[in-house]
């Protein structure tokens, strides 16, 4: 048997693992070869549209950048040209960023000469309420209770400095014949301004060219007030020969021991005529025998919207 035993040939195995792998690697390297040639072409699109803009853009720095026909060098020197100035753009854009958000403020301030000025109210009283000629027994404690009430620790009104005929009315049951009593027993104009001059005019001013007003200090007077009877006046020219000057007349005879304080003299203020005087707390006083001189400084402030 073993003589006769022909062998015959064997088939040829195949293992189909290696052909799967095979295949299968042959399949992904085909895709990744479409994926690669799709995504180089979109970067080409990509990179056309870029080079396009680049051309017509209204940025010169950009065009000659790239601009193909430039030379290299000079190409380079348009790139650190434009990025050097797109620093500074943004360098500045920051800063007024800044700047704006820090809320700045501008004042404006303006130094003009007007060719006149209106001049303030001047109010004047005297440390003496009362003249002591005039005090009697029959209106003694009329005046004391008046007096009481223009030294009241808490005024009634809250500008009590002006608002002194508006007490007399509230508290008053006659306040005719208790302003009567004040003007007729207080400070007389004619006696206490011996001397006026206005702008340097003979006869400019007078006792007549003062108006009444009551107050804390009982009679005081008012120059250049707000009245229909009296004109304003402007003053054109600066200095002291051009302004009001005034010569009082005391009285220290006349004081009386029903004053609340012992000083003598005049007290005075400068004011706008629609201000209360507040002649107590922010007046200015004078001793007989004296000289003053006040310097006056107008400014105007505007509120701009």
């Amino acid at each position: 048997m073993d003589r006769n035993f022909q062998q015959r040939p064997r088939k040829p195995s195949v293992d189909f693992s290696t052909i799967t792998t095979i295949t299968t690697s042959t399949k992904d390297q085909s895709q990744d070869s479409d994926f690669f040639s799709q995504r180089q072409s979109s970067l080409n699109i990509s990179y056309q549209h870029e080079e396009d803009f680049a051309k017509r853009t209204s940025c010169h720095g950009i065009s000659h950048v790239f601009d193909d026909e430039t030379p290299k060098l000079r190409r380079l020197s348009w790139v650190f040209l434009t990025l050097a100035m797109a620093t500074i753009c943004i360098i500045q854009c920051a800063d007024r960023m800044i700047y704006l958000i820090s809320n700045p403020t501008k004042i404006v301030i303006k130094n003009e000469i007007p060719p006149r000025i209106r001049f303030p109210t001047v109010t004047i009283c005297n440390f003496n309420r009362f003249r002591n000629s005039t005090i009697n027994e029959s209106n003694h404690y009329r005046l004391q209770y008046l007096l009481r009430l223009m030294n009241a620790p808490q005024a009634p009104s809250k500008r009590s400095e002006f608002s002194f005929r508006n007490d007399l009315v509230n508290y008053s049951r006659n306040t005719n014949d208790d302003l009567d009593l004040l003007s007729k027993v207080g400070i007389q104009r004619q006696i206490l301004i011996r001397y006026c001059n206005w702008d340097n005019q003979p006869h400019s001013c007078s006792a007549e060219n003062f108006t009444l007003t009551y107050t804390k200090y009982g009679n005081c007077f008012l120059f250049n007030g707000q009245s229909a009877d009296n004109e304003a006046l402007y003053q054109k020219r600066i200095g002291r020969s051009h302004g009001l000057r005034l010569a009082f007349n005391v009285e220290a005879d006349q004081y009386t021991t029903m004053n609340p304080e012992p000083d003598v003299g005049i007290k005075f203020r400068i004011h706008e005529p629609d201000e209360p005087a507040d002649i107590e707390a922010q007046g200015v006083a004078i001793p007989p025998g004296y000289h003053a001189y006040v310097r006056l400084k107008y400014n105007e402030a505007a509120i701009i919207s």
